[in-house]
């Protein structure tokens, strides 16, 4: 347990000194439509989970020295997709102005990031900067948050569901 933390840490201090100050990189922004919720999925076509060979590793958030995995809903390969109906997810409690960050295993060409606090409702988006380990400046308030990330690399794209749960 111990290492974990140290790790996490080591994780949240590497991602800040590397996130070069970019102004505005990864804020909290109004709801608009993505291209990837709306994209034209009319041309791909959807087959059983496990039928496009091995799925990308999994995505983590890590939030102050706490971590959890997502869950994979959506994967796709060149034009073929996996899709999974998503969970409720276990949610990861985070401090208001604590840094939050996602790591993936293979560094993506596009990142972001959409939020919502229903599943129903309509997403805000955050644009992510790409990197094996992507700093998610979130500026959320107090509350629950259902957290979609969503990486594109050359022939395919994942999503990912997890819970945050902002805390004062």
């Amino acid at each position: 347990m111990r290492f974990v933390r140290a790790t996490a840490t080591l994780l949240l201090v590497l991602a800040a000194a590397c996130s070069g100050g970019a102004e505005g990189a990864g804020k909290f922004v109004p709801a608009t439509p993505t291209a990837a919720s709306n994209a034209d999925r009319g041309s791909q076509k959807t087959v059983p989970a496990g039928r496009l060979g091995p799925e990308p590793a999994p995505a983590r958030l890590f939030a102050g020295t706490a971590s959890a995995a997502g869950q994979l809903t959506r994967y796709c390969k060149n034009s073929t997709c996996q899709e999974s109906d998503p969970r409720t997810p276990a949610y990861l409690n985070a401090p208001s102005s604590s840094f939050t960050l996602f790591t993936v295993a293979d560094v993506p060409l596009e990142a972001h990031v959409e939020v919502r606090v229903r599943p129903s409702e309509h997403p805000s988006t955050v644009t992510l900067e790409p990197g094996s380990l992507m700093v998610f400046n979130h500026g959320l308030g107090v509350g629950r948050y259902l957290i979609d990330l969503i990486v594109r690399w050359s022939s395919s794209e994942a999503r990912w569901r997890f819970g945050l749960n902002i805390v004062r």
